[in-house]
């Protein structure tokens, strides 16, 4: 069994990965931190549903990446897309064990 990691590296950053307290926020499935370099998730909901697990984990990341190579409100569809794929191969390319638990998640999702 691949677990999420503990931890992931986007750009020069490591975030936590932490777990965010069932019902801590009603409808919220996870948060990003740029105050304490933390993704918080419902692990304990989110591991009945592998794909939304994976996906809210992707959304998380994609916080981190808006804060990290900063990007804002008002930045051209071109350049949020263009920093956002950069980042994202970065954050796989940096983290392989995240590539593995999302595959792992994936296989759930098939059985």
């Amino acid at each position: 069994m691949t677990d999420l990691p503990n931890s992931i590296r986007v750009a020069g950053f490591d975030f936590v990965i932490r777990d965010m307290p069932h019902g801590d926020e009603v409808g919220k499935w996870g948060r990003f931190s740029p105050s304490t370099q933390s993704i918080q998730l419902d692990h304990a909901t989110l591991r009945q549903y592998p794909v939304k697990y994976v996906d809210t984990m992707l959304h998380e990341i994609g916080h981190a990446i808006c804060w990290t190579y900063g990007i804002e409100d008002g930045d051209e569809e071109e350049r949020v897309v263009g920093t956002m794929m950069t980042g994202l191969g970065q954050v796989f390319r940096d983290n392989r064990s995240l590539l593995r638990w999302m595959q792992e998640q994936f296989r759930k999702a098939d059985l």
